[in-house]
């Protein structure tokens, strides 16, 4: 039976509204608990605006964690490889990943000779709404000692010209920090090192047990 192109045309239209509704409606029930810029967002750990402190907006904290850096390490490792708390990160492929070194976002460093440091990571993280920006967060999992694991995050939008990122990189990685503090890995202390808006801003952490941060 031949099919005329006006209906052929009907179901060309009636199929892009399907896709558009679907579209819509995952956008619709996206968790958007860690997404920075949005007309309802009021989360503190949005505050911290960064104006391209690094070239781009990004922000940079050094904390220290009362465990052994394998402990952090594999905590991280599992929360980037189920989403995180808002299911929006994905662990990137390392370097040791091409020889079956490494899994999950981070590089064992404990064999190598160049460094006393223990861990390299690496995770993405994709906004909710309508943009859908990505930004890179970096992490230094360095050696154990007397009072701890210090470990640096580093997060930074990916997308070129971020003059302003609505807090979203400080948020980046205090969502990692709240994913490991309800795992019991709280932090003794933490500072600011780059970015992250100004410094002087004192913004307790939402997160159980988590210390608060401070400037330079």
């Amino acid at each position: 039976m031949a099919v005329s192109s006006r209906t052929l045309g009907l179901f060309a239209c009636m199929a892009l509204v399907l896709v558009g509704g679907i579209r819509d409606f995952a956008a619709s029930s996206a968790d958007t608990s860690g997404t920075c810029g949005l007309d309802h967002t009021e989360d503190p750990d949005c505050a911290k605006h960064d104006f391209g402190s690094c070239g781009n907006a990004c922000c940079a904290v050094r904390v220290t964690f009362n465990a052994p850096g394998s402990e952090v390490a594999s905590a991280l490792s599992v929360e980037i490889a189920k989403g995180g708390r808002d299911k929006a990160f994905t662990p990137a492929r390392t370097w040791g990943d091409f020889f079956s070194l490494d899994a999950g976002g981070c590089r064992d460093l404990r064999a190598a000779s160049e460094t006393d440091d223990q861990f390299l990571c690496q995770a993405m993280h994709r906004t909710a709404g309508h943009y859908k920006f990505q930004d890179t967060i970096n992490i230094l999992v360095a050696a154990t000692g007397a009072k701890g694991t210090p470990v640096s995050f580093f997060s930074i939008s990916n997308i070129a010209g971020a003059l302003g990122d609505a807090g979203q990189n400080y948020k980046n990685i205090q969502l990692l920090l709240e994913a490991l503090a309800a795992r019991g890995l709280a932090t003794t202390s933490m500072h600011v090192t780059l970015g992250c808006g100004s410094t002087s801003q004192q913004t307790p952490s939402k997160a159980s047990g988590q210390a608060t941060l401070t400037g330079h």
